[in-house]
């Protein structure tokens, strides 16, 4: 059974209750496959593979057919969807949001999920995907557009990501697919030595994960800084992130 996930940000979790923990989440509108149902939770399976259950009143389901036509996807790290005055807001979006665009008027565009309509945007904070230009610099420019937003284990989104989420969010809204998940991720790639290090290389710590920034810092979603931050693995800066001392190899994936 298919279904779409019908609110701005779902959870994933380990269990059926809210209580248990988040292992991921899914954006509006994405494509699940969903299983067994339990109380007001039913099992669920990601496009990434992860799996684990979901809200039931967080889903559009069952979806008979999946909308195989062109998405767009959101370009800023939140985009407002008001009602069709224009004026009243009903709903926000996040980045790398993937929508179905049903008509526009102007500078606005009518979208919503694959299966209905939800409100109005403004035409600029969506993409077209095709149209994407990407290198390192494009991607890493992007990256600090969320310096400052608040880390969140499992988090894959505007609201808080998670060291993992935050790099498999980037790479996806480019096009560029990796793993979701820290343990997975350190396998893709060609292992390099920190002396070769260059911008938009990994850097895996036990349990974590940055990217190269350049001019010795990195950029990443971390516990410690409390979220999204640019740190420095020299020891002689003021912003110096000691991370770097537990340092378990450096890959790259581009």
């Amino acid at each position: 059974m298919k279904g779409l996930v019908n609110i701005p940000v779902a959870d994933l979790r380990r269990e059926p209750t809210f209580q248990s923990e988040r292992v991921s989440q899914a954006l509006f509108n994405t494509p699940v496959e969903l299983g067994e149902e339990k109380d007001n939770y039913v099992s669920a399976t990601l496009p990434d593979g992860y799996a684990g259950w979901m809200q039931k009143s967080h889903l559009f389901y069952p979806v008979s057919k999946i909308y195989s036509g062109k998405r767009l996807k959101v370009n800023v790290p939140f985009l407002s969807v008001l009602a069709s005055d224009k004026k009243k807001k009903i709903s926000i979006l996040t980045f790398n949001t993937a929508v179905r665009v049903f008509r526009q008027s102007g500078n606005w565009l009518a979208i919503g999920s694959d299966e209905k309509v939800l409100g109005w945007v403004r035409r600029d904070g969506l993409i077209d995907p095709a149209k994407l230009r990407f290198s390192v610099g494009d991607l890493i420019k992007k990256g600090l557009e969320f310096f400052g937003t608040p880390y969140l284990w499992g988090g894959i989104s505007s609201f808080g990501f998670d060291c993992s989420g935050f790099l498999f969010t980037l790479f996806d809204y480019f096009g560029r697919k990796i793993p979701r998940d820290t343990r997975e991720q350190v396998k893709v790639g060609e292992e390099i030595p920190l002396e070769r290090i260059k911008p938009g290389d990994f850097l895996f710590f036990p349990g974590h994960v940055a990217i190269y920034y350049g001019q010795n810092k990195i950029l990443h979603a971390n516990l410690r800084g409390g979220g999204v931050t640019l740190d420095s693995i020299r020891k002689s800066d003021k912003n110096y992130n000691p991370v770097i001392e537990k340092l378990a190899c450096v890959k790259r994936i581009l």
